[in-house]
């Protein structure tokens, strides 16, 4: 008899129906008459205690022998055999324990660090993106951004310079971001302002000619001072705005108990005394930062460029940059 499928005959929610486990007459009468033609074995005194299993009480004369086999090898291991079935030893004689050394005791409360929750203060009034920006590039640095422009421009330009304002250099600024979040910032400039393929939002911002100007001009520091203060700092073109950036990382970013420290390669292919070539990296050529960093969020707290080895460091110390960051 072919056993029916029991979702197609599942139609009542309290059971299976009655056909599914009945068994046809024919089959009960079969059963019963060979059950029936089985010869007694004519042993009726055949006790059912022969058909269990033996008790867990009873032991084996094996087990028994097994047992005090062992007992009498863990009493037979000296101490010096014992410490090598429960540790490593290593070529150079240290020895590492195969299971960790549990506390005897709980550890004090004062002993437990509890890590605060990572923070970012004053941002009560962080609405926009330009908010967000405003954090980091403050507006003393646009002030002074602007200044060092306007002194520049005027000097190369005396009668055709147009003076600019924080808010043009704030654009540029947002213009120059905004073609390297869309990976467009090595495009050439004509490709860019071009009307028909170039980008809209670009050529609304400010002209081709304006931007070249406003690039060819921009100064971040007095270059009327520039060559007193190079003696002594090889990045001082950049100085000022780089330890004013740095600040406002940190100012605005309360960072979590782990820190990372990692080194970063910038891209690029002008005029400096120390550029960087990195093989190994995807942009062979250009200035090395060393970061320390939130590990939770890769946020970075301060930046340190490398200028080349200082005088009197040790060419051969792997780890100077490092420690450089990790001390400031």
């Amino acid at each position: 008899m072919e056993r029916p499928n029991i979702f197609d005959a599942l139609v009542t929610v309290e059971g299976y129906p009655e056909e599914l486990y009945e068994e046809p007459v024919e089959t009960i009468q079969a059963v019963e008459g060979a059950a029936a033609d089985v010869p007694d074995s004519g042993d009726d005194e055949t006790s059912d205690e022969e058909f269990l299993p033996p008790s867990s009480d009873d032991e084996s004369p094996d087990e028994v022998s097994t047992e005090e086999e062992l007992e009498g090898d863990e009493e037979e291991c000296s101490p010096s055999e014992l410490e090598d079935l429960t540790t490593y030893t290593t070529k150079d004689g240290t020895k590492w324990r195969k299971a960790p050394v549990l506390p005897s005791t709980k550890t004090k409360s004062k002993n437990i660090f509890k890590p605060p929750p990572t923070q970012i203060p004053g941002t009560h009034h962080v609405h926009k993106p330009y908010d967000s920006f405003k954090l980091f590039v403050s507006d003393k640095m646009i002030t002074d951004t602007v200044r060092y422009t306007n002194m520049f421009g005027s000097s190369k330009w005396p009668n055709m310079w147009v003076a600019c304002d924080s808010v043009e250099i704030e654009a540029l600024f947002g213009l120059m971001l905004f073609l390297g979040v869309r990976k467009q910032n090595m495009l050439s400039t004509s490709e860019v302002w071009d009307p028909i393929d170039g980008i809209s939002l670009v050529r609304a911002c400010m002209s081709i000619n304006r931007f070249k100007t406003l690039m060819s001009c921009l100064r971040f520091d007095d270059k009327s001072t520039r060559s007193a203060r190079r003696g002594k700092d090889t990045f001082a073109p950049f100085r000022d705005m780089w330890d004013q950036f740095n600040n406002n990382l940190s100012k605005h970013y309360i960072a979590g108990p782990l820190l990372t420290i990692d080194e970063q390669l910038v891209p690029f292919r002008g005029r400096c005394n120390f550029l960087q070539y990195l093989p190994s990296k995807p942009d062979r050529y250009g200035i090395k930062i060393f970061w320390i960093a939130d590990s939770s969020n890769c946020f970075p707290l301060f930046g340190i460029p490398y200028l080349g080895r200082p005088i009197g460091q040790d060419c051969h110390n792997p780890m100077g940059g490092f420690s450089r960051v990790f001390q400031d």
